[in-house]
Protein backbone atom coordinates (compact mmCIF):
# COMPACT_ATOMS: atom_id res chain seq x y z
CA UNK A 1 0.00 0.00 0.00
CA UNK A 2 1.21 3.47 -1.31
CA UNK A 3 -0.17 5.61 1.49
CA UNK A 4 -0.20 4.50 5.29
CA UNK A 5 -3.24 3.05 6.53
CA UNK A 6 -5.80 5.91 8.62
CA UNK A 7 -6.59 4.25 12.24
CA UNK A 8 -9.90 6.17 13.07
CA UNK A 9 -10.62 3.85 16.00
CA UNK A 10 -9.04 1.11 17.75
CA UNK A 11 -9.97 -1.05 20.93
CA UNK A 12 -6.33 -1.39 22.94
CA UNK A 13 -7.50 -4.30 24.83
CA UNK A 14 -4.44 -6.77 26.44
CA UNK A 15 -6.54 -10.18 26.20
CA UNK A 16 -5.02 -13.34 27.37
CA UNK A 17 -5.28 -16.39 24.81
CA UNK A 18 -7.04 -18.68 27.09
CA UNK A 19 -4.66 -21.16 28.38
CA UNK A 20 -4.98 -25.11 27.35
CA UNK A 21 -3.26 -28.45 27.59
CA UNK A 22 0.43 -28.57 26.13
CA UNK A 23 0.12 -30.55 23.42
CA UNK A 24 3.24 -31.47 20.93
CA UNK A 25 3.79 -28.33 18.82
CA UNK A 26 3.97 -30.58 15.65
CA UNK A 27 0.35 -30.70 14.05
CA UNK A 28 0.80 -34.52 12.89
CA UNK A 29 1.43 -35.19 16.47
CA UNK A 30 -1.41 -35.59 18.73
CA UNK A 31 0.59 -36.16 22.19
CA UNK A 32 -0.20 -34.28 25.18
CA UNK A 33 2.28 -33.09 27.98
CA UNK A 34 0.99 -35.09 31.02
CA UNK A 35 3.03 -37.09 33.07
CA UNK A 36 6.07 -36.81 31.26
CA UNK A 37 7.42 -33.36 30.88
CA UNK A 38 8.09 -31.80 27.23
CA UNK A 39 11.39 -30.21 26.10
CA UNK A 40 10.93 -26.22 25.15
CA UNK A 41 12.58 -25.15 21.91
CA UNK A 42 15.25 -22.77 23.89
CA UNK A 43 14.66 -19.48 21.10
CA UNK A 44 10.87 -19.15 21.46
CA UNK A 45 9.72 -21.50 24.28
CA UNK A 46 7.13 -23.65 22.37
CA UNK A 47 7.16 -27.14 23.55
CA UNK A 48 7.66 -30.70 21.41
CA UNK A 49 7.23 -33.73 23.33
CA UNK A 50 10.52 -35.20 21.16
CA UNK A 51 13.45 -33.96 19.88
CA UNK A 52 12.30 -35.94 16.97
CA UNK A 53 9.58 -34.17 16.36
CA UNK A 54 11.23 -30.45 16.82
CA UNK A 55 13.71 -31.41 14.22
CA UNK A 56 10.44 -33.04 11.79
CA UNK A 57 9.15 -30.29 12.29
CA UNK A 58 12.22 -27.49 11.45
CA UNK A 59 13.25 -29.67 8.22
CA UNK A 60 9.53 -29.40 7.05
CA UNK A 61 9.69 -25.66 7.53
CA UNK A 62 6.55 -25.01 9.66
CA UNK A 63 8.40 -24.00 13.20
CA UNK A 64 11.12 -22.76 11.01
CA UNK A 65 8.86 -20.04 10.14
CA UNK A 66 7.16 -19.31 13.43
CA UNK A 67 9.82 -19.97 15.69
CA UNK A 68 10.71 -16.36 15.22
CA UNK A 69 7.20 -14.74 15.28
CA UNK A 70 6.71 -16.97 18.58
CA UNK A 71 9.41 -15.96 20.11
CA UNK A 72 8.36 -12.44 19.95
CA UNK A 73 4.61 -13.29 21.41
CA UNK A 74 6.12 -13.76 24.19
CA UNK A 75 6.52 -10.58 25.16
CA UNK A 76 2.78 -10.11 24.38
CA UNK A 77 0.47 -8.86 21.44
CA UNK A 78 1.32 -5.68 21.72
CA UNK A 79 -0.61 -2.53 19.98
CA UNK A 80 1.91 -2.57 16.77
CA UNK A 81 1.32 -6.39 16.34
CA UNK A 82 -2.37 -6.48 16.14
CA UNK A 83 -1.98 -3.72 13.70
CA UNK A 84 0.27 -5.68 11.33
CA UNK A 85 -1.49 -8.40 11.96
CA UNK A 86 -4.46 -6.45 10.94
CA UNK A 87 -3.06 -5.33 7.50
CA UNK A 88 -2.04 -8.58 7.02
CA UNK A 89 -5.46 -9.70 6.49
CA UNK A 90 -6.33 -6.97 4.81
CA UNK A 91 -3.29 -7.41 2.03
CA UNK A 92 -4.74 -11.11 1.38
CA UNK A 93 -7.79 -10.02 0.86
CA UNK A 94 -7.97 -6.59 -0.89
CA UNK A 95 -8.13 -8.54 -4.49
CA UNK A 96 -11.92 -9.77 -3.64
CA UNK A 97 -12.32 -7.25 -0.43
CA UNK A 98 -12.09 -3.82 -2.54
CA UNK A 99 -14.07 -4.40 -5.49
CA UNK A 100 -16.74 -5.52 -3.15
CA UNK A 101 -16.82 -2.60 -1.43
CA UNK A 102 -17.08 -0.41 -4.45
CA UNK A 103 -19.72 -2.45 -5.98
CA UNK A 104 -21.93 -2.11 -3.05
CA UNK A 105 -20.63 1.57 -2.20
CA UNK A 106 -22.20 2.98 -5.40
CA UNK A 107 -25.26 1.53 -4.92
CA UNK A 108 -25.84 3.48 -0.89
CA UNK A 109 -24.95 6.92 0.24
CA UNK A 110 -22.25 5.42 2.11
CA UNK A 111 -20.55 2.92 4.02
CA UNK A 112 -17.60 0.27 5.19
CA UNK A 113 -16.40 -3.20 4.64
CA UNK A 114 -17.54 -5.29 7.54
CA UNK A 115 -14.52 -8.25 8.08
CA UNK A 116 -15.48 -10.29 10.71
CA UNK A 117 -13.79 -13.65 12.33
CA UNK A 118 -14.88 -16.41 13.98
CA UNK A 119 -10.73 -16.70 14.96
CA UNK A 120 -8.24 -14.84 17.78
CA UNK A 121 -6.47 -12.14 15.55
CA UNK A 122 -3.23 -13.68 16.50
CA UNK A 123 -4.25 -16.69 14.57
CA UNK A 124 -3.30 -14.42 11.74
CA UNK A 125 -0.36 -13.81 12.40
CA UNK A 126 1.49 -16.53 11.90
CA UNK A 127 2.11 -17.55 8.37
CA UNK A 128 1.78 -21.15 8.03
CA UNK A 129 -2.09 -21.78 9.06
CA UNK A 130 -0.98 -23.08 12.69
CA UNK A 131 -1.58 -21.66 15.18
CA UNK A 132 0.80 -21.25 18.90
CA UNK A 133 -0.48 -24.37 19.97
CA UNK A 134 0.45 -26.49 16.95
CA UNK A 135 -3.27 -26.56 15.71
CA UNK A 136 -4.19 -26.90 12.51
CA UNK A 137 -6.47 -24.00 11.88
CA UNK A 138 -8.80 -22.82 8.96
CA UNK A 139 -8.50 -19.02 8.66
CA UNK A 140 -11.29 -17.68 6.86
CA UNK A 141 -13.17 -14.07 7.34
CA UNK A 142 -16.72 -13.23 6.48
CA UNK A 143 -16.99 -9.43 4.85
CA UNK A 144 -19.78 -8.09 4.30
CA UNK A 145 -20.76 -3.68 3.15
CA UNK A 146 -22.76 -2.12 5.89
CA UNK A 147 -24.27 1.39 5.99
CA UNK A 148 -24.07 3.10 9.13
CA UNK A 149 -27.71 3.27 9.52
CA UNK A 150 -27.05 -0.95 9.65
CA UNK A 151 -24.23 -0.51 12.14
CA UNK A 152 -26.51 1.08 14.56
CA UNK A 153 -28.69 -1.66 14.43
CA UNK A 154 -25.67 -4.15 14.86
CA UNK A 155 -24.39 -2.07 17.59
CA UNK A 156 -27.19 -1.59 19.45
CA UNK A 157 -26.57 -5.19 21.38
CA UNK A 158 -23.28 -5.89 20.50
CA UNK A 159 -21.38 -3.83 23.24
CA UNK A 160 -17.56 -4.08 21.20
CA UNK A 161 -18.99 -2.35 18.22
CA UNK A 162 -20.79 0.19 19.96
CA UNK A 163 -17.62 1.51 21.11
CA UNK A 164 -16.84 1.86 17.17
CA UNK A 165 -19.47 3.57 16.49
CA UNK A 166 -18.73 7.34 16.47
CA UNK A 167 -15.31 6.71 14.56
CA UNK A 168 -17.09 4.18 11.62
CA UNK A 169 -19.48 7.42 11.35
CA UNK A 170 -16.39 9.99 11.03
CA UNK A 171 -14.82 7.81 8.87
CA UNK A 172 -17.56 7.18 6.17
CA UNK A 173 -18.70 11.10 6.61
CA UNK A 174 -14.67 11.68 5.63
CA UNK A 175 -14.35 9.43 2.75
CA UNK A 176 -16.77 10.34 -0.09
CA UNK A 177 -14.02 9.09 -2.66
CA UNK A 178 -13.39 5.83 -4.71
CA UNK A 179 -9.30 6.39 -3.67
CA UNK A 180 -9.85 5.19 0.12
CA UNK A 181 -11.79 2.09 1.49
CA UNK A 182 -13.34 2.32 5.27
CA UNK A 183 -13.08 -1.21 7.12
CA UNK A 184 -14.61 -2.04 10.08
CA UNK A 185 -12.41 -5.12 11.68
CA UNK A 186 -13.91 -7.89 14.71
CA UNK A 187 -12.18 -11.01 15.81
CA UNK A 188 -13.31 -13.38 17.93
CA UNK A 189 -11.07 -12.41 21.14
CA UNK A 190 -12.95 -9.07 21.24
CA UNK A 191 -10.26 -7.18 18.86
CA UNK A 192 -12.43 -4.26 17.11
CA UNK A 193 -11.02 -1.19 14.97
CA UNK A 194 -11.73 1.11 12.04
CA UNK A 195 -9.18 1.63 9.38
CA UNK A 196 -9.13 3.59 6.75
CA UNK A 197 -7.12 1.86 3.77
CA UNK A 198 -6.26 3.07 0.31
CA UNK A 199 -7.66 1.11 -2.32
CA UNK A 200 -4.20 -0.67 -4.20
CA UNK A 201 -2.69 -2.02 -6.47
CA UNK A 202 -5.23 0.21 -8.61
CA UNK A 203 -8.60 1.74 -8.37
CA UNK A 204 -9.35 1.11 -12.01
CA UNK A 205 -8.94 -2.58 -11.76
CA UNK A 206 -10.93 -2.33 -9.31
CA UNK A 207 -13.79 -0.79 -10.69
CA UNK A 208 -13.68 -2.62 -13.27
CA UNK A 209 -13.55 -5.84 -11.10
CA UNK A 210 -16.46 -4.34 -9.15
CA UNK A 211 -19.13 -5.10 -11.75
CA UNK A 212 -18.51 -8.53 -10.85
CA UNK A 213 -20.24 -8.31 -7.92
CA UNK A 214 -23.42 -7.18 -9.15
CA UNK A 215 -25.26 -10.39 -9.26
CA UNK A 216 -23.79 -12.01 -6.20
CA UNK A 217 -24.81 -12.96 -2.86
CA UNK A 218 -24.14 -9.48 -0.57
CA UNK A 219 -21.40 -11.36 1.70
CA UNK A 220 -17.91 -12.89 1.01
CA UNK A 221 -16.74 -15.88 2.95
CA UNK A 222 -12.98 -15.95 2.02
CA UNK A 223 -10.96 -18.58 3.24
CA UNK A 224 -7.26 -17.03 3.45
CA UNK A 225 -5.00 -19.84 3.14
CA UNK A 226 -6.22 -20.73 -0.24
CA UNK A 227 -6.22 -17.12 -1.35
Amino acid sequence: MADPPRWEWEEDMLYEVPPRRCKCMRAECSAIEEETKFAACAKCGVKFCSRECLVADWKGGVHKSMCGPLKVLRSGFSKELRRSTVLKVVVRIRMYAFPFFLCHKRQSSGGALFVQSNQLLEDFYFEPNVNRYGERTNRSVHVSFITPEEFDEVGGYDFELALARAALRRAVAANPRDQDVVALMKFRCGYVCVVVLPICPDVRICRNLASDYLDKPPALQLNLDEL
